[in-house]
């Protein structure tokens, strides 16, 4: 079987060009990478963007950073059953069950 370079085939997928994808790729990786540097302004700013900061880290593969931002949401609403379930599950993957249920 000929080897297949996957962006060729996502765009023949969705009969789109390839540079679109790479460029759409490259784009994501430069917000992420902004993501970074604003972090301390992120936690600062609300809890919406917080979720959006968390979600971002968890795609990055980053579950630490997840779970802080998903900490400030909790701070900043602490009724937020979202938040409270994010930070449950990311302390049980991360630390183990037990963990999820001790107050951190």
């Amino acid at each position: 079987m000929p080897e297949v370079d996957p962006y060729t085939a996502l765009a023949d997928w969705y009969d789109i060009e390839h540079d679109a994808i790479t460029e759409d790729i490259e784009f994501f990786a430069q917000q992420i990478a902004a993501l970074g540097t604003a972090r301390p302004r992120i936690l600062e700013i609300g809890s919406g963007t917080g979720r959006i900061a968390a979600g971002l880290a968890l795609y990055r593969g980053d579950g630490e950073a997840a779970l802080e931002h998903w900490r400030a949401v909790a701070d900043a609403e602490p009724l937020a059953v979202d938040a409270h379930g994010n930070i449950a599950r990311l302390l049980s993957q991360t630390q183990g069950d037990a963990a999820a249920w001790l107050p951190t």
